[in-house]
């Protein structure tokens, strides 16, 4: 089973904070000003989804059998005990 990056919250985070952010403004909510307010908070979001995903995946590979990260010199997933050798 795939785990869900906590990068993934964030994004869902920022989009409920623009949606909060509009719905609480005077003229309700309209999709365009959301759109602009997701996209400026998207903008400080995303340096850490790229840091996240460089310091947590560069050096792994998914295993086949269970999805798991596997470093790269490991020859034996150690989730599932799947041997990447025997390919």
């Amino acid at each position: 089973m795939r785990r869900t990056p906590i990068a993934d919250f964030f994004t869902g985070g920022t989009a409920l904070v623009a949606i909060w952010i509009e719905v609480a403004s005077d003229d309700g909510f309209n999709f365009i000003t959301f759109f602009i307010l997701w996209g400026i908070m998207m903008l400080f979001v995303w340096p850490f989804r790229i840091g996240a995903n460089l310091l947590f995946r560069m050096n792994s590979r998914p295993c086949p059998v269970c999805g798991e990260r596997v470093k790269v010199g490991e020859t034996v997933c150690g989730h599932c005990q799947y041997d990447f050798k025997v390919r």
